[in-house]
């Protein structure tokens, strides 16, 4: 497996043609958007029975949707010099902050 700082270090290579500042802020917002959205399309489709259930093609595109999601991700922390490993770290103690809270027999 890839590490988070592999990762981020290949999504953060930008190309010559997107070395403006105001580029690669476009660049990251329409790609989050537009990635978040398909997902969320994608998951509604799973839902539209009320009961969740993806297609093997669903699935598919669900990982294809989230990587793009994790690529973007990986793009803006490059932009902003926050390793990618310290967003995931910080969003699995805010994750066992909730769990700590909850009755283990309800988990």
């Amino acid at each position: 497996m890839t590490t988070f700082e592999e990762f981020q270090a290949s999504a953060t290579t930008v190309p010559v043609s997107l070395r403006n500042n105001l580029d690669r802020i476009h660049v990251l917002r329409s790609g989050l958007q537009v990635e978040a959205g398909k997902t969320s399309r994608v998951l509604g489709e799973g839902s539209s029975t009320g009961h969740f259930s993806l297609t093997h093609e669903q699935t598919s595109e669900l990982r294809q949707r989230l990587g793009e999601l994790l690529y973007y991700i990986a793009m803006a922390c490059g932009e902003l010099r926050i390793p990618l490993q310290d967003v995931a770290n910080s969003s699995l103690e805010r994750l066992q902050e909730r769990l700590s809270g909850l009755d283990p027999d309800q988990r």
